[in-house]
């Protein structure tokens, strides 16, 4: 994945909604099913990757501010 590409991914991320994290998610695991080429899906993993840390990341910021 570019540099630039993965920045703004990253920083997209970091200012999402939970619920238009989700959303993506699945548009990403959708893609990747079709996809054939391996460097699409590393690159469909990896988003995928970042966007269930950024969730599990903020509910564990979450708990520990409950």
């Amino acid at each position: 994945m570019q540099k630039q590409l993965l920045k703004d991914l990253i920083e997209w991320i970091e200012n999402s909604s939970l619920s238009d994290l989700a959303s993506r998610r699945l548009k990403l695991e959708e893609q990747l099913s079709q996809s054939l080429a391996t460097d699409v899906q590393s690159d469909l993993k990896l988003a995928i990757r970042l966007i269930d840390e950024e969730v599990v990341t903020r509910a564990c910021l979450q708990q520990k501010s409950a």
